[in-house]
């Protein structure tokens, strides 16, 4: 009995936008007629990779926080297409929960530690970010429990991510 084990790793990459992919058949016979080894070659096809705008927002958060504290959820955008690209980014308390944060404010995170620090830019609503193929950036919504709200008691909040080109969008 004969035993196959085949261990396969992928991890590529799409190619880049506008980059060219060339592809040709070739075979290899014997011709017995003749009694010589044979080589033929397809005509070469060539493809041009069109661009491909794609977003990864992550992680999706669950916190707890105090009646009358601040609520701020770090995530990350990264550009996970195969072109540089602008995002916008929108935020929006949901229904189906309990209650709402007040005073959603968007920071751009710009050492990536999760927490808002001095001079952090704050970004408005439908606020902008250009990131090259494979980059990302980090962000912090913050939002006020108001200190009306009893314990145990949910606020939904959506962030989302579009791109401005093609419109490709992804939220948490």
């Amino acid at each position: 009995m004969l035993q196959l084990l085949l261990i396969v790793s992928a991890n590529a990459k799409a190619p880049l936008a506008n980059s060219t992919l060339n592809n040709q058949a070739k075979i290899e016979y014997f011709d017995t007629g003749a009694g010589f080894f044979n080589t033929l070659l397809s005509n070469t096809v060539k493809v041009i990779v069109q661009p491909i705008e794609k977003v990864l927002i992550a992680p999706p958060l669950t916190i707890y926080r105090a009646s009358g504290s601040f609520a701020s959820l770090p995530f990350i955008v990264t550009n996970s297409g195969n072109v540089a690209s602008t995002y916008a980014l929108t935020f929006s308390n949901t229904s189906g929960d309990n209650y709402d944060l007040t005073g959603l404010t968007l920071y751009r995170d710009s050492n990536g530690n999760g927490n808002i620090d001095p001079n952090e830019p704050i970004l408005g609503y439908g606020g902008t970010v250009n990131l090259p193929v494979g980059q990302s950036a980090n962000f912090v919504l913050q939002g006020l429990v108001d200190a009306t709200v009893p314990p145990r008691q949910t606020s939904l909040v959506n962030i989302t991510a579009t791109s401005q080109a093609q419109g490709a969008t992804q939220t948490i």
